[in-house]
């Protein structure tokens, strides 16, 4: 998915044909989800599945409704079930590199008092709205 995300990023059409590929791997033989190849052509084109398609996303500015996502969107919900369960935190770092946090979730987290304590150093905090919690998300919260 890593792969996929970048072939996105660049957004050249054989780009999106590209992740198209990788993405259906997952999509298609463990979701059975429809084929994003040959069909999605461009990076804002909706995935294929029309009331049904996966992933649904929120639409702004409320929020209070859903269309089917793009390629990214299509890319992120594959990387998640994939990784579901696998690691600690694998949807958090990548949320947040997406920019889908939840506003006022952490960025990052303040050394541990223990390691601090050992060399010396006061302790500190980070979040909560000191400059390190995240802005309003992709998805408008």
């Amino acid at each position: 998915m890593l792969a996929a995300e970048g072939h996105i990023r660049l957004g050249t059409p054989l780009d999106i044909q590209k992740a198209a590929a990788l993405i259906d791997k997952s999509r298609v033989k463990s979701g059975g989800l429809p084929a994003l190849t040959g069909v999605v052509l461009t990076a804002a084109q909706p995935v294929p599945g029309g009331a049904n398609c996966v992933p649904r996303v929120p639409t702004g500015p409320a929020f209070t409704s859903t269309t089917c996502g793009t390629i990214l969107e299509a890319m992120k919900w594959e990387k998640r079930m994939e990784l579901a369960f696998t690691g600690y935190g694998m949807w958090m770092w990548d949320s947040r590199g997406w920019g889908d946090l939840i506003q006022g979730t952490n960025t990052e987290w303040p050394v541990p008092n223990q390691e601090m304590d050992a060399r010396q150093h006061p302790f500190y905090s980070l979040g909560g709205g000191l400059g390190s919690s995240a802005a309003k998300g992709t998805y408008g919260f």
